[in-house]
């Protein structure tokens, strides 16, 4: 029996918008965030042994990025960085980054009034009403 090759889709290709995000710490600062969580009890939780270990290689895993970048990074999904050194700044370029990326090609904002309210207005409100609400006063024949 001969197997067959399963076709290479990806996410993308079924319309699926990706936006991939590295949130890249000095090590300085990844040292401060560890020292937090070991003095302060109630951020113990935060803190593995497997955060030592891979601080261990910390090295090695920022050699590896250019290669991450290069063999996963496409037109259609390419990876972003974003500084990780403050918190507060961090959380608004990555806000900033999806909805960038997720609203190209979408209208983004309310919708339109539905014009059926429009219709209902102009026959069932008076002009003084039709003001209020900054619609323009129906049309209505002369006597």
């Amino acid at each position: 029996m001969t197997r067959s090759t399963p076709s290479r889709r990806s996410l993308v290709d079924d319309g699926i918008r990706l936006v991939k995000l590295f949130l890249h710490m000095s090590d300085e600062e990844q040292l401060r965030r560890f020292r937090e969580r070991v003095i302060t009890p109630t951020k113990h939780w935060k803190m593995t042994a497997e955060d030592i270990r891979n601080r261990a290689r910390r090295r090695d895993y920022l050699a590896a990025l250019d290669d991450m970048f290069a063999l996963t990074s496409t037109a259609a999904a390419s990876w972003y960085v974003v500084p990780a050194e403050y918190k507060w700044y961090t959380r608004v370029a990555v806000a900033t980054t999806a909805v960038k990326i997720l609203a190209k090609g979408i209208t983004v904002g309310p919708p339109a009034l539905d014009p059926e309210v429009i219709r209902a207005a102009k026959e069932i409100l008076s002009r003084q009403e039709m003001a209020v609400l900054g619609l323009p006063a129906p049309e209505r024949p002369e006597r």
